[in-house]
Order: C-alpha cells, then sequence, then structure tokens
C-alpha cells in the first residue's frame, strides 16, 4: 500500500522488524481454500478491499481510517495479525474503543507533515467513542471480515457471532444529537447576512444555504455539478447521485433557487447551466477552479460556527456550535423540516433514508412536548393541598 494509505506502525514504532512474523501470512484464521483475491498477507487484502470503494472518497476515508486503526490495535496491543483475530480479541477492541489508553488519544491532526514524514504527534483517537459510533466502527470491520471471507482469504467471520448478538439490542434507534438549534442557526445567518461581501463570504453564504435547504451530505455537495439542478415540471429540483451509489431528486425551494442566482451573478456566471459550462463544479476553489474538498468545506464552516457562538448567551449551546462541522448542518435541515411541519414522509424522501425508523431519529417536538407536560404535571402536584 502506498505511504498515504498505510505505513500505519511509522506513527508510533521506528522499528518494524518485529512485525515481520505479523504479517497474516500465516495467520490462524487464514482459510485453507484456494483464494479468490492476488493476497498473501493481511495489508495486500486491506488494499484490495479498500480498492472496492475507491469510487467514493468519502466511504473509502472512513473504510481506511477504522481498517487501519484495527490493525495498529492489532499489531501494538494484542501482538497479532489480522488474519489472527477471534471474537475474544475483537470483544477486547470494542471494550478499548470505548476506554482508549491515554497514549492512543490526542487532538485531531494530519497523519503525514508535509514533508510526507510521519507526524509524531498525529493518534488514533481524539478520545473515547460514543456507543452509537462504536456500532458505525464495528459494521465496518464486519463488511471488511466479511469480504475476505467471501474472498476465501480468511475461514470464517469473527465479528459473526457479535454482531448477532448486538442486533438483538438495536431495535430502537437514537436521537440525533448533532444538529444546530434554531437560536444556534439563526445566529450563523446573522453572521452570514452581516458579513463584508467580497467572493469568500459570498461563496460561504451559498455554501450553508445549500446545505441546509437540501440536506445533502459533504461528499455530495463536492460533486454537484450544474448540469445536476433541473427543472421539471416548471419546478426546480437537485438531481443527484448520493450515499449508495442511489439517486435522489431533492426540491430547490426559491430562498435556494434566489441564493444559486445571486452567487453566480456575482461571479459573472450564467445563473444555470449552459452547453459550455454544464460539467462546471457549483462550488469551486478560486485557486484552481477545481470542485471543493470536503477537508476545505469543513476548514472554512469552523470560524462561521466559532463567530456565530460569540452571539449566544447560553454558554452550552455556544460551545455545541464550536463544536459543528458540515455534517451537522444536514441533521439541522432535516430536524428543522419536522419541526417546521413538513410531513415527515416528504423528509424521509428529501433525506434519502432507506428506513422511515431513520427520519424518525430527527423528530425532536414530541419529546420536548413531553418534558413540558411533566413540567405541567409538577405545577398542578402544587397546587395540591393535604388536609
Amino acid at each position: 500500500m502506498t505511504n498515504q494509505n498505510t505505513g500505519l506502525t511509522r506513527y508510533f514504532v521506528s522499528d518494524q522488524s518485529k512485525f515481520k512474523n505479523l504479517s497474516g501470512e500465516n495467520g490462524s484464521n487464514r482459510s485453507t481454500l484456494s483464494s479468490l483475491i492476488p493476497a498473501n498477507d493481511d495489508r495486500t487484502a486491506i488494499e484490495l478491499f479498500l480498492k472496492e470503494y475507491e469510487h467514493s472518497q468519502s466511504t473509502l476515508s472512513n473504510y481506511r481510517k477504522e481498517i487501519e486503526r484495527l490493525l495498529l490495535w492489532s499489531l501494538l496491543k494484542k501482538a497479532k495479525a489480522l488474519s489472527d483475530l477471534n471474537l475474544s480479541d475483537l470483544q477486547s477492541y470494542e471494550a478499548f474503543l470505548l476506554s482508549p489508553d491515554e497514549d492512543w488519544t490526542g487532538p485531531r491532526q494530519s497523519k503525514f507533515l508535509k514533508n510526507n514524514q510521519p507526524n509524531l504527534l498525529w493518534r488514533p483517537l481524539v478520545g473515547p467513542l460514543k456507543p452509537q459510533s462504536v456500532q458505525l466502527t464495528l459494521s465496518i470491520i464486519n463488511s471488511f471480515f466479511c469480504w475476505l471471507t467471501d474472498a476465501q482469504y480468511l475461514q470464517h467471520n469473527p465479528l459473526k457471532l457479535m454482531r448477532k448478538r448486538q442486533s438483538r439490542q438495536a431495535h430502537i434507534l437514537p436521537n440525533v444529537e448533532r444538529y444546530l438549534t434554531l437560536t444556534q442557526w439563526n445566529a450563523v445567518e446573522q453572521i452570514l447576512h452581516e458579513s463584508i461581501k467580497n467572493q469568500h463570504n459570498i461563496r460561504l453564504k451559498f455554501l450553508c444555504y445549500l446545505l441546509y435547504y437540501t440536506g445533502i451530505r459533504v461528499s455530495e455537495c463536492i460533486q454537484i455539478t450544474l448540469k445536476d439542478i433541473k427543472q421539471i415540471r416548471e419546478k426546480w429540483w437537485l438531481d443527484i447521485i448520493g450515499k449508495g451509489n442511489k439517486r435522489g431528486l431533492i426540491p430547490i425551494n426559491q430562498v435556494l433557487l434566489s441564493e444559486i442566482q445571486d452567487y453566480r451573478h456575482y461571479f459573472n456566471c450564467p445563473p444555470l447551466a449552459t452547453s459550455d459550462n454544464m460539467d462546471d463544479p457549483l462550488l469551486f476553489s478560486f485557486k484552481s477552479g477545481k470542485a471543493l474538498t470536503t477537508r476545505r468545506i469543513n476548514q472554512l464552516l469552523k470560524p462561521l460556527f466559532y463567530q456565530a457562538s460569540l452571539l449566544l448567551n447560553d454558554s452550552l449551546q455556544s460551545k455545541s456550535l464550536i463544536q459543528a462541522s458540515a455534517h451537522w448542518i444536514r441533521h439541522s435541515s432535516f430536524t428543522h423540516q419536522i419541526d417546521a411541519g413538513i410531513n415527515p414522509m416528504h423528509v424521509q424522501k428529501n433525506a434519502r433514508h432507506s428506513r422511515f425508523e431513520t427520519t424518525m431519529r430527527y423528530i425532536h417536538i414530541d419529546e420536548d412536548k413531553r418534558h413540558e407536560a411533566n413540567e405541567h404535571w409538577s405545577d398542578i402536584k402544587e397546587t395540591v393541598k393535604l388536609p
């Protein structure tokens, strides 16, 4: 694998010779059948698995992060190859993610320095993962082991039994909590409207409104070109290919349509697609003209969220807003749509959720009303006098 993808032991360990016997060539879980992939060791198998996701940079990045982190843990904590891991090991890994060692955590940093040397301050974890994040991690690892088993590289999937045990406990999905309240979103809008009109702020405003009024993922946002904005039966739609290679038509309301036209007008561009610009990225770099990256979008949003946090009197809301990322705007979009009374079935289509239960996670109004009712019950209780 390339330096950017692996070189994993370089992050923590200078001497790699101790891992020569942990390549996985003789792993205890290696299949005795003829392998369907040209891999004799675990790292080659990882490379081939990740190659399956080259078409989606976001998915590839997430899968690489989780598998590399597991490989690091396996080598450094268990002194085992990936193809030696068993169910007990993976249960230990689950516990480790919930309560990692201190020297495995640190501020978010790039793995490599600008000179392509490993960044010795990089750590695999920022801190303990939340249970929901651990479940997502295990589902990615499960997909990895399933693929290796189907490829006859591994004899069996060591996560299979754990997955069945946990699936019986996962009927109720927790509500989405990483979203901006209306108060926080109003503060963001205030900064956007009061900022000096220059190319950076005009683009930033349009970026926020595009994310908010469509609820698209950042990975989808960076792929949008002008030809994806279409008029169908006198209504404007955003036609995109999203997660899982699923096509989605997302309504473009008048507010967003006006923002698109204003944004294009500022840069002296035609308001909508023409035969000459159909493949132009909707959001582009001023230097290269190419589409913005996911990382760049989050870099643009961070200062905005910080400035907006200074407008809030509530310290908890202020602190929460500073921690927000671009994906929080997606969550905010669907939460606010439901709060505004939009039919949850329509919100499900806008979000392109396969399951209605996923959309229901964005419903917070009923919980708020339930809490208010409990306060009211307390008021009634106070009026009752003992004889």
